[in-house]
Formats: structure tokens, sequence, C-alpha cells
């Protein structure tokens, strides 16, 4: 089943805690030319052992090799558990990367539709509408499934890593919040858009 959903990389981003391992699959996010794109990251782990797959090559986990190469730290030092905590870090912070990027182009359609009104801005705020979407549909799953994770007991998770993963919890909560926030600032970009079209109708 592990391998199956490995190598299918429409899954829906969970944890699946399977007896012997914990199955996470992971949605990657980032902006490349103007566009958001996903990938799949799958981590399989237990106290002995973590495998992880991408399906791309880009070099996301260069953080993590490059602490890894580092003495006495507490990469080294730790177990599996740790280095999956580490993995979900790595792919959050990526996460606020791309919420910095769609605040920013929010704020340019907003400065646009103050000076003039055409149907690129229209086409612009759908176009960022269904990224907001995009980007909701694989953060919010994993909100829920790190709450599991805390929650339930494991074998596999140390008491000293749900401490770093509490971090990461929390950072999933905040970005949600954010995402739901430029939903609505998106929502009212759209009505600018309608009311200014009005006034010029009006003015004709």
């Amino acid at each position: 089943l592990i391998q199956e959903d490995i190598l299918n990389p429409h899954q829906r981003p969970k944890i699946e805690d399977y007896g012997q391992q914990i199955f996470v699959v992971l949605k990657m996010m980032y902006f490349e030319d103007d566009q958001l794109h996903q990938e799949q990251v799958s981590i399989v782990f237990n106290d002995k052992f973590i495998f992880s797959f991408q399906e791309s090559e880009r070099k996301i986990f260069s953080p993590i090799k490059e602490r890894l190469e580092l003495e006495n730290t507490r990469m080294r030092k730790s177990g599996p558990d740790y280095m999956a905590y580490a993995i979900m870090d790595i792919i959050i912070d990526y996460y606020f990367e791309v919420l910095e990027t769609i605040n920013n182009r929010i704020e340019e359609i907003e400065d646009v539709l103050w000076s003039e009104t055409n149907e690129d801005s229209l086409s612009d705020i759908h176009h960022t509408r269904h990224q907001l979407i995009q980007f909701r549909k694989n953060a919010w799953p994993l909100r829920d499934n790190m709450n599991s994770m805390l929650r339930d007991e494991s074998p596999f998770i140390k008491d000293e890593t749900k401490l770093f993963l509490r971090d990461v919890y929390d950072h999933t909560v905040q970005i949600i919040d954010n995402l739901d926030n430029n939903r609505e600032l998106v929502s009212g970009l759209h009505d600018m858009y309608m009311t200014n079209i009005s006034n010029k109708m009006n003015e004709v």
C-alpha cells in the first residue's frame, strides 16, 4: 500500500501509522514562471530508518544535508523521527515563501485597481484565487494530520521530537489563517473591480 501511494503522486497529504512504520505524504509548493507548482514528497520511517521520496530532482533538502555534514549537531545525534520533522519543517518554510509571493501579488492587483480597471485585472484576480484554493487544499489536511501525530502515542516519535512537531503544527495553523484572510482580500478585490466597472457604466 505504501509503495502504491509513493508511485501515485496525486495523493492527499496524510500521515498513517502502519504499525511497523509511519508513512507521511506532503505536498511541496513553489512558484516557477509565475505559476504555482506542487510535487509530492513521501516519507517512511520508524526508529531504525527513514526513506524520503520526491518527484523531481529539485534540491529542496540541501539545508538538511548541510546540517548532516556538521559534527555534534542535533541532526546527527537524533533519530529518524527528528529527520522526519526536519523534512516537514523545510516544506512548511517553502509554504511561507509561496504565501509571501501571493501576498505581494494581491497588493500589486490592488494598486492597479486604484488607478485603472481592465480585463487583465479580472484575469489576475481569478488566477490568484485559483492559486489560493490549490494552496489551501494541500495545507488544510496537514493541520489535522499534524494534530493527530502529536496526539497519538507512537513508539517511533520521541516526546522531545513532539516539541519540534508542535512548532510545525503552529506554523501550519498560521499559514491556513493567512490563506483564509487572503481569500477574503481577493474576494474584496473582485467586488472592487465590479464597482469600478459599474461606476464607468454610470459615467457613460
